[in-house]
């Protein structure tokens, strides 16, 4: 019979840190049944706390393939969705930015060339005003 419940998962498993059958097992498996979930509990808490990114939770989501946080339930579901959706979120709005803006200088060259194809300047006004 399960002498134990996990916080995260609410899975029941068997541990007894005194027990000879459980003396070579981590001691944090007086709180959880298995790494994993005593990982994201780990992240989380630093996550809670401003240690960690929310590209650590899911650096570590990732690391067991935990895509189903319903087996967590109640908050730490809600906090997890909303971890992995604003990273998500991160990630495209990065992809949309790099794939749009142009550099500065790339503007700057682009201006330079359609003045040029369209005779505003000519090469003697590159050399003497911009030094090229």
């Amino acid at each position: 019979m399960a002498n134990r419940v996990c916080v995260l998962c609410g899975a029941k498993y068997d541990y007894c840190p005194n027990c000879d059958a459980d003396k070579g097992k981590p001691i944090w498996m007086t709180c959880w049944d298995k790494a994993e979930c005593h990982d994201i509990w780990a992240v989380l808490s630093g996550y809670n706390s401003h240690d960690k990114t929310a590209k650590d939770v899911v650096d570590v989501l990732n690391k067991y393939n935990v895509t189903d946080f319903t087996k967590y339930g109640g908050q730490i579901e809600a906090d997890l969705k909303a971890i992995v959706k604003e990273v998500k979120g991160t990630k495209t709005a990065k992809a949309k930015s790099s794939k749009n803006v142009a550099t500065s200088k790339e503007k700057t060259d682009e201006v330079v060339k359609e003045n040029i194809k369209d005779k505003k300047i000519v090469n003697s006004d590159l050399k003497t005003n911009i030094g090229a």
